[in-house]
Order: C-alpha cells, then structure tokens, then sequence
C-alpha cells in the first residue's frame, strides 16, 4: 500500500475519533444534534414527506470501537440521517430521452457521470418517493457489487438511480463531514463484516443504517471537514508524486531487465574460460545430432536453412561464439485444438495442454499444465503434438511472447510457436535468448484481426550461440541479477 493512502486513512480514523481537533465547550453536545434531527424526522413523517421507520436498536457498548470525547456520541448512521433508501427494485421503463437514470457505473469514479446513461419517462420520475429522490447536498453510497463508494451529488439536474445504490438525506448535520466519515475504515471494516454473498457482494440496506458511526457537535464537523480538505490538497500532491514514481521505477525495471539480457547476450554479463571451446564445434554437434534424428524418422528432412549474413547481425559477439538461426538448433513446433465438440477429444482428459491465456499467470519458467487437459484420441485428431520436457514454449499470437519451459511431456494450441532443442542442456538458455529477441519477434509479425508469427519466420530468427559451459554462466548471472529487477519495479 502506497504511503500516501495509508496516511490517508490514518488521518481519517484520528479525524474521526476526536485527535485532529480541539474540543470546545461552546460547541455543545452532539446528543443535541441527534434530538434535533429526530424532531426534523418527527415533523417530515407528520407532514408525509416520510414513512415513520421502525425504531433502530441503541448502540450497545461492544459494538463501540474506541473512545469519544465526552461532548460526541456514537450512533446509528440511520438515525443521523433522514432517510436513507435504495433505488427502485424493479426494471424501470425505457425511454430515448427523459430523466436519466443510474447506474453503479455511472457513481463508480467517486463522482456522477451522465456519460451513457440509460433515461426513464418524466411521469416515472414524478412518482419516485421523495426519499428515492435525489437533491444537491445528498449523498449516494453503492451497495452492491463495489460497495462502500461514496459520491456527491453535485447537480440540481433530476434523475434517478437503480437498487444498488443507496441515497442518504440528512439535516443539521456537515455533509461533507458524513463523507469523509463514510470512506474512514471504521464505516470499510463494519461493511466488509455485514456483506453477503459470493459472486456479487451486497449491503442490506437495513446493515446500513444500523452503522455504528462518532458524531462530534456540528462546529466541531466543521473544524474536522476544513482540516481533512488542507490535508486532502497535499495528500493528493503526494499520491501524484507516487504515482509518477512508481512509473519511473517500472519504466526503469523494464529497461533494466532489457539491459541484461541484451548484456547476456553479448557476453558481456560473463568472463570466457580457456575451456568453454568453441560453440562451432557444439553447433557441429547439433547436426550431427539433427542428422540421426532424420535417419531415425523421428524428425522431418527440411531444406537447410541459410547462414546468418552479416546484415542480420544486430551487435558484436565474442570470437569463440557463432550466429545461428533458432531452427539450426532446434525443432519449431506449432499445435492445435481439437473438435470441442467431440467428448472423446477432451475425455480421458490425460495429456497437458496450453494455450496463451493459461501462460499469462504462470510465474517462474517451468509450466507443467494448463487449464484443460486432452486426452489420446483429442492428440491423434488434431495438429497438437506431445512435445517433451524441456522444450521452450513460446505463444506466437494473444499475444506474441509469453515464455517457458515444460516441466513434463505436454501439448499447445495453436497459439504456439515452441522450439524442441536438439540438445537437451540447452533449454534454459533458449528461454533467455528468447526473452532477449522478443522485441525483434513482435517487429517480424503479420496479421490484420491480430498479430501472429508464423513457424517458419521464428525457425530463421538469428541467435547468437555461446559454448554450452558458457551458457550455463549466462543462466546463473540471468538467474541472479533479473529477480533483482522485479523488485524494484514491484517495491511500493
């Protein structure tokens, strides 16, 4: 949590229990204020403005959560306020042009929006309770959904709103003080324990009004609402001031983790030992090895793919490091989805299979597993291959780039372009060598719906290629310094 909102908040709960302000005899007694607005309420139920309500219960002494001072009293946040009532519960009629008619997307800003609201027929509006009606001065609070959203209205213009907010009208007492009071974390902490449901959290409207809520005499309101506004200013200035550098240490983490890999790749990140040798002579390996795969029918004869040229080499490598293209020394990999709707590809769901959107949450390198599962026949019926442990995943489109490494025998969709290496030990520098040329990637995409790389472009990406002891380095230094970086753009 940023320093700033926790001062917020601090200030809020020390507003709101007496310690920002003196307390002056002159002021008188806030049980005062609470008979004058029992007798407001008592006058408007005579006068039919308002339904008498059914008595709410005292505040009981364990429901109180510090002290007060002796001139302040604690209540029930329905008996400081006129009313407070929700919106019509049922679908209102529709019209073009009319009153406009909330809803909580309207109030989520903290603030009313007219910006593409629904509106409802004059009459409906001329039928609506004056307790559903709101007036400049009153204050509406969401109940629904993202409760807790208090918002001021600000407008002489009428309109309307739906069952998920609720409306509070008060008298002889500071509006702007019940606000502030309302975002303290007294008011979050008693919502958040009286909220029902799962899927869509909801306040009663009778767990609102029986709130348990401080209220000093009304200057004193006064004197908390024009310290808490001089506060507000620089509180503000200083969540912008976070703000701006919180994007600075992102925007720094970003370029500092595209730094080392860059350093990585240049052999820059590590020292060359007399005997790394030459990484020729391990690519010489790689097609010797490449070469019985072919014989042995378990790989596909291909055109040989062309030497790196000097035009493609985007920076200096050390002399005993070669350029080669992700193909030479690798196998690129594509995948597939089978019929969703033929049961027998999805169950016996045995197989590991991913797409892009199961890599979005993935943290670390190695992946094992993605949302949905395969099974034999949904392999045999489709362009998805069993590939093994080992091999560097990499989504080719939605979007182009997420990064990893099986941890056991698993399949893709189509939103792959993965890379099998032809030696096993050299997964984890592929993994950072892809990292490393991403950009380059993206720059090499096609496609007008979206994005996407096709196999045969990512087979001809130029990588360099250490010594394999050389890139074991690489790894260790990558493993130590790149954590280092998402701390920094995480820290705050």
């Amino acid at each position: 949590m940023q320093v700033a909102t926790r001062l917020r908040k601090a200030i809020l709960q020390a507003a709101i229990s007496g310690q920002l302000t003196e307390q002056r005899a002159a002021d008188g007694d806030a049980r005062d204020l609470l008979a004058a607005i029992r007798r407001e309420k008592a006058r408007r139920v005579r006068a039919g403005e308002l339904k008498k309500e059914r008595p709410l219960p005292p505040v009981d002494e364990a429901e109180v959560s510090f002290a007060l001072p002796e001139n302040w009293c604690w209540a029930r946040l329905g008996n400081i306020c006129l009313s407070i009532a929700d919106g019509d519960h049922q679908a209102p009629p529709k019209v073009q042009k009319g009153v406009p008619f909330l809803v909580i997307s309207n109030v989520s800003s903290g603030n009313i929006s007219f910006m593409g609201c629904r509106h409802v027929p004059q009459k409906y509006y001329d039928n609506i309770a004056y307790n559903r009606r709101p007036e400049y001065g009153d204050t509406l609070f969401t109940v629904t959904g993202s409760y807790g959203i208090v918002v001021p209205v600000e407008t002489h213009e009428p309109f309307c709103f739906q069952r998920h907010i609720a409306l509070l009208k008060t008298c002889e007492l500071d509006t702007e003080y019940l606000r502030f009071m309302l975002n303290s974390p007294l008011v979050k902490m008693q919502c958040d324990h009286v909220v029902t449901g799962t899927a869509q959290k909801t306040l009663a409207l009778s767990s609102l009004k029986s709130l348990v809520v401080p209220i000093p005499p009304f200057e004193e309101q006064q004197r908390i609402v024009q310290q808490l506004t001089q506060m507000h200013g620089e509180l503000s200035q200083l969540e912008e001031d976070e703000r701006k550098l919180t994007t600075l240490e992102t925007m720094f983490s970003g370029r500092m983790r595209a730094a080392l890999l860059q350093a990585a790749m240049c052999g820059e990140l590590t020292k060359r030992a007399v005997g790394d040798g030459d990484a020729r002579d391990l690519l010489a390996d790689i097609q010797r090895e490449k070469t019985r795969l072919v014989k042995e029918k378990k790989l596909k004869k291909e055109k040989p793919l062309p030497p790196v040229t000097a035009e493609e080499v985007p920076f200096d490598i050390p002399e005993n490091w070669c350029w080669v293209r992700i193909g030479m020394i690798g196998e690129v990999v594509g995948g597939g989805t089978p019929k969703t709707g033929e049961p027998e590809n999805w169950s016996p769901a045995t197989i590991p299979w991913l797409t892009p959107a199961d890599m979005a949450g993935i943290k670390g390198r190695m992946v094992s597993h993605g949302a949905r599962n395969i099974s034999e026949a949904g392999l045999a019926h489709s362009s998805a291959r069993l590939m093994p442990a080992g091999t560097v995943l990499f989504s080719s489109r939605a979007p182009i780039g997420y990064i990893g490494i099986a941890e056991n025998e698993l399949a893709t969709n189509q939103g792959f372009k993965s890379v099998v290496p032809f030696h096993a030990g050299m997964s984890e520098y592929l993994y950072y060598c892809l990292m490393a040329r991403t950009k380059y990637i993206q720059g090499i995409a096609s496609g007008t719906t979206f994005l996407e790389v096709s196999g045969t472009a990512v087979k001809n990406v130029p990588i360099p290629l250490p010594p394999l002891a050389e890139q074991r380095r690489i790894v260790a230094r990558l493993e130590e310094l790149l954590p280092l970086c998402g701390e920094l753009g995480e820290r705050g």
